[in-house]
């Protein structure tokens, strides 16, 4: 089995994916790479452009189809309680990481062993529950839901990865899906059951 493959899209359905981390697919009206793991499969856009078509082939729509319903609205309220919780001695916030997985009983949610600052939060320790998780969840307290270029960095899995922002003021849900590096962001609520207090920094959030 390749680790990485190449296909045209001739024809759709387009055959099952065969390669073990992720196929780039050329299609009619761009180029995409997509992939599948436990619980989930991705094709994103990396090329698109409707005004140019490759004649001979047939397009593709991108999408994230998730193999389990959308996260709780009770854990999603678990995590924005925790986060606001998260602070020093000196009663000053701090960033905060969680992870998301699906068992036999449903979603649920752990913080793993972190190290944490007011402006940065990593892992330490072992790398089992993480191994374990689909999506990946930070908070930036009164900062703006925003991926960094330090979260660009670290988040290179083929996972979820979410960031939660304006805490306190106007909690805001930012989401993309990472297929090895390749980032697509995704409306909020095509994962996440989402309580009226928490927006969609696609739908207008900051």
């Amino acid at each position: 089995m390749k680790l990485i493959d190449y296909i045209v899209a001739q024809e759709t359905p387009l055959p099952p994916i065969q390669a073990a981390m992720y196929e780039y697919v050329t299609a009619a009206n761009g180029v995409f790479v997509r992939g599948k793991r436990t619980g989930m499969e991705v094709m994103l856009p990396l090329i698109t452009n409707p005004l140019i078509e490759v004649r001979g082939l047939v397009p593709v729509e991108p999408f994230v189809r998730l193999d389990y319903p959308r996260v709780y609205e009770s854990l999603v309220r678990k995590v924005l309680d925790a986060a606001r919780g998260a602070i020093d001695s000196s009663l000053n916030p701090l960033e905060v990481l969680f992870y998301l997985g699906w068992d036999s009983d449903g979603w649920w949610m752990t913080k793993p062993p972190q190290e944490q600052t007011a402006a940065s939060v990593r892992p330490v320790g072992s790398t089992a529950i993480y191994e374990d998780s689909l999506i990946e969840i930070h908070s930036h307290h009164d900062m703006a839901a925003q991926f960094s270029s330090v979260d660009n960095a670290d988040e290179t899995g083929f996972r979820l990865y979410a960031v939660l922002g304006n805490i306190f003021k106007w909690p805001t849900l930012r989401v993309r899906v990472s297929l090895y590096g390749h980032y697509w962001e995704i409306p909020a609520p095509w994962v996440f059951d989402l309580q009226p207090n928490i927006a969609d920094a696609l739908a207008g959030g900051q």
